[in-house]
């Protein structure tokens, strides 16, 4: 796998395959084969530097400053290097999130539909980036480049997908997605007028690779449904492209708007749909799904802290205590339901991102992360008054609706809501383990579900009799 490496301004001028930074971006799940090159200052001997040393190849991609992309495409035509296409690096070359085409104004203005930012601060990035495409001065603002030159006849993932969607040609803007565990890439496939034709994700590490098979099975599951209260992506394609496991999604038909950030009804009627649909009674303590509770909890063990182990312990062993004898239902959970993957369409939910579902979740799962995570994530609510929040009037008024139409007493909300702390705390803490990264958002996520277990299981009797 060719990975090239963002340029730093302390290093030489001389084009190179190789510079030294941190952030990296597998650039050949995109272009397979190319060469990688980074600029940081034109020197006399630019021409002789790709004559000698990228010429031979058929596409090359070289990150530079905005300044230098005019004197570089002229150099690389020179070469022989016949298509260009250039891409603004957002928010900059050593954090790249998000490639975006700088074709056209309409291409751009479009591209930032990938981009779903919910914290003030990224809204207003988004707005006035929005504006600067609108006006066409995208070209200004975007001071770190990729500049993408092919000689016509080189493969590349691109040119696969124009293909496979039966178009011309195609703009793709692209987010390189978080470094990590679950790393894939994003691809928002557009027509040259900016009209959104469908959307890929490239997995890039193994175990993306497995969600990215998840979210096939689910999808192939989902379009056998009957479903009434939303949408849901369709697959174009799913299947490999050189080394890269690829699955193509349709966009929307209609125009969408962002979904609603407030859980309301439509939220409960897609939700008790799906599970409804899919959902079996079952001896909960004998099924699969508690199989794997226990499974990733022994395999957490030797991998978290005493504190971690005892909370988690602790909790598994209230919910034993309360399931020896139950049966529940268990059906599909998407398991990463927030509003910033949904869509509102004709008054109708439109809900992407499935590959984190499973078929065998337990009721409510859905409604407790819409709800809790964002709140985690956004405003950095404490463990205390999510707490408060799980019991509101508003929020039991939805958990009582939820329960009536899948046929569930409210009375098992607190289990439920257990169950959900133990097993967003046991995925999350075995990302962070493997992929090492550590961050203040990863330390407030960690702390905050610590503090909503220990308070529920600390107090359990008091809780649970409020439900009853």
């Amino acid at each position: 796998m060719i990975e090239t490496k963002f340029p730093n301004p302390r290093l030489s001028s001389k084009m190179r395959n190789q510079v030294s930074c941190a952030t990296t971006f597998p650039i050949s799940y995109v272009w397979p084969n190319a060469e990688v090159a980074s600029i940081e200052e034109l020197g006399s001997n630019l021409s002789q530097d790709i004559k000698s040393d990228q010429a031979r190849c058929e596409v090359l991609c070289v990150f530079m400053k905005a300044r230098h992309e005019k004197p570089m495409r002229k150099a690389l035509a020179r070469a022989s290097f016949s298509e260009f296409t250039s891409y603004a690096l957002v928010p900059n070359s050593h954090s790249p999130r998000w490639l975006i085409p700088l074709e056209s104004s309409r291409v751009a203005s479009a591209s930032l539909q990938l981009y779903n930012p919910q914290s003030l601060k990224g809204k207003g990035g988004k707005w006035i980036v929005g504006n600067l495409a609108c006006f066409g001065i995208l070209n200004v603002w975007g001071r770190d480049r990729l500049l993408v030159a092919s000689k016509g006849n080189g493969e590349n993932t691109f040119l696969f997908l124009t293909d496979l969607l039966g178009v011309d040609s195609i703009s793709v803007a692209l987010s390189t997605g978080t470094p990590g565990y679950y790393r894939k890439m994003t691809a928002q496939l557009m027509s040259k007028d900016g009209h959104i034709l469908a959307y890929a994700k490239i997995a890039v590490t193994q175990q993306a690779r497995r969600m990215l098979s998840q979210e096939t099975r689910i999808l192939e599951l989902l379009a056998k449904l009957n479903i009434s209260s939303g949408g849901v992506p369709g697959i174009i394609y799913a299947g490999q492209f050189h080394e890269s496991e690829l699955l193509v999604q349709s966009a929307p038909l209609v125009k969408s708007h962002k979904g609603p950030k407030e859980l309301d009804r439509r939220h409960i009627e897609f939700l008790a749909e799906i599970f409804n649909q899919t959902s079996k009674r079952e001896s909960i303590l004998k099924s699969e799904y508690w199989l794997c509770i226990r499974s990733n909890f022994g395999s957490l063990c030797e991998r978290v802290s005493d504190d971690w182990q005892k909370r988690l312990q602790k909790g598994i062993d209230v919910c034993e205590s309360l399931l020896a004898d139950e049966t529940i239902p268990l059906g599909l959970c998407h398991r990463d339901f927030v509003p910033w993957n949904t869509y509102l369409q004709r008054d109708r939910l439109y809900v992407f991102d499935w590959e984190y579902a499973t078929e065998q979740g337990i009721p409510f799962w859905d409604i407790f992360h819409f709800v809790f995570f964002p709140a985690i994530l956004i405003t950095s609510r404490s463990g205390e008054r999510l707490i408060d929040q799980w019991q509101s009037y508003r929020l039991r008024q939805f958990l009582a609706q939820y329960a009536k139409s899948i046929g569930v007493d409210l009375a098992i909300v607190p289990v439920c809501f257990l169950l959900y702390l133990i097993e967003v705390s046991c995925f999350h803490l075995d990302m962070f383990d493997c992929d090492g990264l550590q961050n203040t958002q990863r330390q407030r996520l960690q702390e905050t579900w610590a503090n909503m277990m220990d308070e529920l299981v600390n107090h359990w009797e008091e809780y649970q009799n409020q439900w009853r």
